[in-house]
């Protein structure tokens, strides 16, 4: 039955490439980004998350571990308002910043787990399991992994070893 049963149709990216090669976001698959550092993994994967809540309809969960939940909700608030806001507020203003808030970070569609650095991996999977089984989490973003594995204790495996316990 299994095999016979269509494939689950996933959700569009903003990205019209990426959903031809991957056919779209379905839940419950891991979708790894991975490139050199500074190249804009972060920007790229928070726009597909704001296109999935904002687009979609679904609910977002954020664990940004780089940077502070001021930092994050600037980014969501920014590209609402379709403005770099952690660089430049030129021309926006208060109003347009309470907006952005409103329909984007206080939508009831947008959790974020306020911690910096890396963390336990026991708390860290405990967050996300909290983040999907009471918050009703559709996807959820976890930037970045190998904070995450900088994180574990155990120095006599290789990064390759320590990225796949956590998977």
């Amino acid at each position: 039955d299994d095999l016979i049963r269509p494939p689950v149709e996933g959700y569009a990216t903003p990205y019209p490439e990426l959903n031809a090669m991957t056919r779209g976001l379905r839940k419950g698959e891991l979708t790894l980004f991975t490139a050199g550092s500074g190249i804009g993994k972060s920007t790229l994967v928070n726009e597909i998350g704001y296109n999935l809540m904002m687009e979609d309809g679904l609910t977002l969960g954020v664990i940004a571990l780089e940077e502070n939940r001021k930092r994050t909700a600037e980014r969501y608030a920014g590209i609402y308002l379709n403005k770099p806001l952690h660089i430049d507020r030129e021309g926006i203003t208060e109003e347009q910043l309470k907006e952005a808030y409103e329909n984007v970070l206080a939508s009831g569609r947008f959790w974020l787990y306020d911690h910096f650095g890396s963390t336990d991996i026991d708390v860290l999977m405990s967050k996300i399991r909290y983040m999907a089984v009471a918050l009703g989490v559709d996807f959820l973003i976890l930037d970045h992994i190998s904070i995450v594995v900088s994180g574990l204790d155990e120095e006599a495996d290789s990064e390759r070893k320590l990225i796949d316990k956590l998977m």
